[in-house]
Protein backbone atom coordinates (compact mmCIF):
# COMPACT_ATOMS: atom_id res chain seq x y z
CA UNK A 1 0.00 0.00 0.00
CA UNK A 2 3.26 2.47 0.72
CA UNK A 3 4.37 1.61 -2.72
CA UNK A 4 1.39 2.81 -4.35
CA UNK A 5 1.40 5.95 -2.04
CA UNK A 6 4.59 6.85 -3.14
CA UNK A 7 4.06 6.01 -6.88
CA UNK A 8 1.11 8.51 -7.09
CA UNK A 9 3.08 10.89 -4.87
CA UNK A 10 6.23 10.58 -7.70
CA UNK A 11 3.37 11.06 -10.05
CA UNK A 12 2.02 14.44 -8.73
CA UNK A 13 5.15 15.84 -8.50
CA UNK A 14 6.52 15.14 -11.74
CA UNK A 15 2.79 16.80 -12.86
CA UNK A 16 3.34 19.44 -11.04
CA UNK A 17 6.78 20.26 -12.71
CA UNK A 18 5.55 19.22 -15.87
CA UNK A 19 2.39 21.63 -15.37
CA UNK A 20 4.45 24.37 -14.46
CA UNK A 21 6.99 24.03 -17.14
CA UNK A 22 4.71 24.42 -19.42
CA UNK A 23 3.17 27.53 -17.77
CA UNK A 24 6.34 28.97 -17.73
CA UNK A 25 6.90 27.87 -21.19
CA UNK A 26 10.42 26.20 -20.75
CA UNK A 27 10.87 23.21 -21.91
CA UNK A 28 14.11 22.20 -19.81
CA UNK A 29 12.31 19.15 -17.71
CA UNK A 30 11.10 17.98 -20.99
CA UNK A 31 14.76 18.33 -22.51
CA UNK A 32 16.18 17.31 -19.64
CA UNK A 33 13.91 13.74 -19.06
CA UNK A 34 14.23 13.15 -22.88
CA UNK A 35 18.46 13.52 -23.24
CA UNK A 36 19.68 12.30 -19.53
CA UNK A 37 17.29 10.01 -18.06
CA UNK A 38 18.45 6.75 -19.18
CA UNK A 39 22.33 7.91 -18.80
CA UNK A 40 20.82 8.97 -14.95
CA UNK A 41 19.50 5.96 -14.21
CA UNK A 42 22.50 3.84 -14.95
CA UNK A 43 24.45 5.67 -12.93
CA UNK A 44 22.23 5.79 -10.40
CA UNK A 45 21.98 2.04 -10.30
CA UNK A 46 26.27 1.61 -10.62
CA UNK A 47 26.65 3.96 -7.31
CA UNK A 48 23.91 2.08 -5.68
CA UNK A 49 24.94 -1.30 -6.46
CA UNK A 50 28.76 0.04 -5.40
CA UNK A 51 26.89 1.36 -1.55
CA UNK A 52 24.78 -1.30 -1.47
CA UNK A 53 27.66 -3.79 -1.32
CA UNK A 54 29.18 -2.22 1.33
CA UNK A 55 26.30 -1.77 3.29
CA UNK A 56 25.68 -5.15 3.23
CA UNK A 57 29.20 -6.42 4.27
CA UNK A 58 28.71 -3.91 6.94
CA UNK A 59 25.49 -5.87 7.88
CA UNK A 60 27.34 -8.82 7.46
CA UNK A 61 30.14 -7.86 10.43
CA UNK A 62 27.18 -6.49 12.67
CA UNK A 63 25.87 -9.59 12.51
CA UNK A 64 28.18 -11.83 13.78
CA UNK A 65 29.18 -9.53 16.61
CA UNK A 66 25.76 -9.45 17.62
CA UNK A 67 23.63 -12.17 16.49
CA UNK A 68 20.80 -9.86 14.24
CA UNK A 69 19.10 -11.25 11.22
CA UNK A 70 19.43 -8.93 8.36
CA UNK A 71 17.50 -11.28 5.81
CA UNK A 72 14.72 -9.07 5.74
CA UNK A 73 16.90 -6.24 4.99
CA UNK A 74 19.03 -7.82 2.51
CA UNK A 75 15.72 -8.84 0.33
CA UNK A 76 14.72 -5.22 0.22
CA UNK A 77 18.09 -4.28 -0.75
CA UNK A 78 17.29 -7.04 -3.80
CA UNK A 79 13.96 -5.83 -4.52
CA UNK A 80 15.77 -2.12 -4.95
CA UNK A 81 17.78 -3.13 -7.22
CA UNK A 82 15.70 -4.87 -9.35
CA UNK A 83 13.16 -2.15 -9.03
CA UNK A 84 16.11 0.20 -10.47
CA UNK A 85 16.24 -2.13 -13.46
CA UNK A 86 12.95 -1.96 -13.78
CA UNK A 87 12.90 1.62 -13.74
CA UNK A 88 15.62 1.64 -16.58
CA UNK A 89 13.41 -0.12 -18.92
CA UNK A 90 10.12 1.61 -18.33
CA UNK A 91 12.23 4.75 -19.30
CA UNK A 92 13.23 3.27 -22.40
CA UNK A 93 9.72 2.34 -23.53
CA UNK A 94 8.31 5.58 -22.22
CA UNK A 95 10.84 7.62 -23.76
CA UNK A 96 10.38 5.47 -27.07
CA UNK A 97 6.33 5.84 -26.58
CA UNK A 98 7.04 9.57 -26.56
CA UNK A 99 8.69 9.86 -29.54
CA UNK A 100 6.25 7.77 -31.70
CA UNK A 101 4.35 9.93 -34.50
CA UNK A 102 1.67 7.75 -34.24
CA UNK A 103 0.95 8.49 -30.42
CA UNK A 104 1.43 12.30 -30.98
CA UNK A 105 -1.16 12.61 -33.35
CA UNK A 106 -3.80 10.08 -31.60
CA UNK A 107 -3.49 11.92 -27.83
CA UNK A 108 -3.86 15.34 -27.55
CA UNK A 109 -2.53 15.69 -23.71
CA UNK A 110 0.64 13.54 -25.14
CA UNK A 111 3.56 15.83 -23.71
CA UNK A 112 1.72 16.51 -20.33
CA UNK A 113 1.35 12.52 -19.83
CA UNK A 114 4.57 11.43 -21.09
CA UNK A 115 6.67 13.87 -19.15
CA UNK A 116 4.91 13.48 -16.50
CA UNK A 117 5.06 9.66 -16.21
CA UNK A 118 8.89 9.74 -17.52
CA UNK A 119 9.28 12.21 -15.00
CA UNK A 120 8.20 10.29 -12.31
CA UNK A 121 10.58 7.10 -13.08
CA UNK A 122 13.35 10.03 -12.31
CA UNK A 123 11.79 10.94 -8.69
CA UNK A 124 11.70 7.04 -8.21
CA UNK A 125 15.23 7.20 -9.26
CA UNK A 126 16.19 9.48 -6.78
CA UNK A 127 13.94 8.51 -3.73
CA UNK A 128 15.61 5.12 -3.95
CA UNK A 129 18.91 6.81 -3.83
CA UNK A 130 17.90 8.66 -0.80
CA UNK A 131 16.87 5.63 0.90
CA UNK A 132 20.22 4.32 0.56
CA UNK A 133 21.52 7.31 2.16
CA UNK A 134 19.06 7.07 4.77
CA UNK A 135 20.94 3.14 5.13
CA UNK A 136 24.03 4.18 5.76
CA UNK A 137 23.04 6.53 8.10
CA UNK A 138 21.54 4.47 9.97
CA UNK A 139 24.82 1.88 9.76
CA UNK A 140 26.80 4.93 11.23
CA UNK A 141 24.79 5.38 14.37
CA UNK A 142 24.41 1.84 14.83
CA UNK A 143 28.41 1.79 15.01
CA UNK A 144 28.80 4.80 16.82
CA UNK A 145 26.36 3.23 19.80
CA UNK A 146 28.77 0.49 20.60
Amino acid sequence: MNYIKNIFTYLGISFILTILSNALESDFWAKFLDGNLIVILITLLAINTATISLIISKMQEIAEKHIIDFDGAIKEVKKSLYEQIILIALAIVFLILKDSSVIKTTFKYHDVAFNTIIGSIFINSIDILRDTGVAIFEILKFNNRK
